[in-house]
C-alpha cells in the first residue's frame, strides 16, 4: 500500500482525545499524529468528516456470529465472521469454544486452527472456553474434565501454537500442573465458571491466572445472613486482587448497569470487554442448538437464554458494548477505548502492536460519529468497510 492520511479526526489515544490527522506509512503502522491539514506528498488521502479516530476493538472472547459457530468449526465461519465483524469496529478477535470431551475437543481445535482466517479483522488465536470447570453453566455438564499436564498438551498441540486464551476453574484438583503448560506456552488463562474460594485468588494469580472471564456471571456467592457480617465473595475477592483484569459482558443483563459502575472505579487497566457473542448474534431473535440437547433463544444486543432461563452467552456486538458502557458509566472516550482495544491487546501479549492508536503501532481504526456509530473500519492502515451513505 501507498502512505495514507487520515484527516480531520478527533484522534482518541490514552493520553486523551487529540485533534490531528493520522500518518500511516507503506507497512500499515501509524507513522505520527501531526498537525490538522499537513500536506503529505504522495499520500493517499481519507476525510474523517470530524469523526473520532478509536482504537480498532479486540473481542477475546467471542463464540458466534450470524450464522456461524464456531465450536461448529465451519470451513468458512472465521473467515466469513472476520469481514462482517468490521461494521462493529472489531479489527481483531479471537474465536472461542465450549467445553467439549476430549474426543471431541482435539479435533475442534485442530479444524479451527487450519481454518482459512479471512481478510478482514485480524485473528489473534484460539480462546478454550472450559473445559475445566468447576460450574456448567451453559455448558454440558458431561463434557466437563479436570484439568491434567497431558490435557493442556494435548490442547496446545492441537492449536498448532494458536491457543492464545484458555478460561478454567484453577480450584480443581490437577490445576496447578495443568496451569504450569499453559504458562510455558504462553497461553493466557483465565478464571472462570469457578467455585474458587474468595481467599485463595491471590494464589490462583501466582499460577499465572491473570484475567476473569465474564466477571459476576457463573460466580457462586456466599450466603447472606442476618446476623450482622457480610460475607466476602468470590467477585469481591477478584476487584480487590490488583493484578487480575477483569472481563465483562457490558450488555446490562451479565452484569447490573450498578455492578458496571462498580468496575468501572477500579484502574483502568483492571477492566476490559467481551461480548461472549453467539450464533445469530447481528441476526433478528432466533433459536438454535448451542450443544447436543441444549437449546437456547437469542434477543438482539442482549443476553441470549437457555430454556431453563439460564445465561447463554449474548448477541451484544463490540460497539453496542462501548455504547453500553459510556451510557452505564459515564466513562470518557479514551478511558473507554482502554477497556475495549488496549486491555484485550495486553492479555493478548501484542500491546506493542495493538490497542492504541500511538506511533509505531498498527493502523487499526475505527471511525465513530458523535453517536458512537461506527462509520469506517480500517485495518493495517486499509479501509476495510464503510458505512454506505443514507439515501
Amino acid at each position: 500500500m501507498s502512505s495514507a492520511s487520515i484527516q480531520n479526526v478527533r484522534v482518541v489515544t490514552p493520553g486523551g482525545i487529540v485533534d490531528r490527522d493520522i500518518l500511516v506509512d507503506e507497512t500499515g503502522v501509524i507513522r505520527e499524529l501531526v498537525e490538522r491539514g499537513t500536506v503529505v506528498p504522495d499520500a493517499t488521502t481519507t476525510d474523517g468528516h470530524g469523526c473520532y479516530a478509536y482504537p480498532g476493538m479486540i473481542d477475546v472472547l467471542t463464540h458466534g456470529y450470524g450464522e456461524h459457530h464456531y465450536s461448529d468449526a465451519e470451513p468458512d465461519g472465521v473467515a466469513a465472521n472476520s469481514r462482517v465483524l468490521l461494521r462493529h469496529g472489531v479489527t481483531a478477535f479471537v474465536p472461542s469454544v465450549l467445553s467439549k470431551q476430549e474426543a471431541e475437543l482435539i479435533p475442534l481445535l485442530q479444524k479451527l486452527a487450519t481454518a482459512d482466517k479471512g481478510d478482514g479483522a485480524r485473528v489473534l488465536g484460539l480462546h478454550s472456553e472450559g473445559p475445566c470447570f468447576a460450574a456448567p453453566g451453559a455448558h454440558k455438564a458431561d463434557n466437563l474434565a479436570l484439568p491434567t499436564a497431558a490435557l493442556a498438551e494435548k490442547m496446545i498441540a492441537a492449536a498448532d501454537g494458536q491457543l492464545r486464551f484458555v478460561t478454567l476453574a484453577p480450584e480443581l484438583p490437577g490445576a496447578e500442573a495443568f496451569a504450569e503448560v499453559m504458562r510455558d506456552a504462553n497461553v493466557g488463562m483465565h478464571l472462570g465458571h469457578s467455585r474458587a474460594l474468595p481467599h485463595d485468588v491471590g494464589r490462583y494469580v501466582d499460577m499465572g491466572v491473570d484475567a476473569v472471564t465474564h466477571m459476576f456471571d457463573v460466580m457462586i456467592t456466599a450466603k447472606v445472613s442476618e446476623l450482622g457480617v457480610y460475607p466476602v465473595s468470590l467477585p469481591d475477592a477478584l476487584m480487590a486482587e490488583s493484578r487480575i483484569c477483569l472481563g465483562l459482558i457490558c450488555d446490562g443483563v451479565h452484569a447490573d448497569p450498578i455492578q458496571v459502575r462498580q468496575l468501572a472505579q477500579l484502574p483502568i487497566d483492571r477492566l476490559f470487554l467481551e461480548t461472549d457473542s453467539m450464533k445469530y448474534t447481528g441476526l433478528p431473535p432466533g433459536r438454535f442448538e448451542l450443544d447436543a440437547g441444549v437449546w437456547v433463544t437469542t434477543t438482539v444486543d442482549r443476553a441470549t437464554r437457555m430454556d431453563c432461563g439460564g445465561l447463554a452467552g449474548s448477541t451484544l456486538t463490540s460497539d453496542q458494548a462501548l455504547r453500553n458502557l459510556i451510557a452505564f458509566t459515564g466513562m470518557d472516550l479514551a478511558r473507554a477505548a482502554i477497556a475495549t482495544s488496549l486491555n484485550p491487546a495486553r492479555l493478548a501479549k501484542c500491546a506493542d502492536q495493538l490497542g492504541s492508536l500511538e506511533p509505531g503501532k498498527q493502523a487499526d481504526i475505527v471511525l465513530l460519529d458523535d453517536g458512537l456509530a461506527v462509520q469506517a473500519t480500517f485495518v493495517a492502515g486499509e479501509p476495510k468497510w464503510e458505512k454506505e451513505p443514507a439515501e
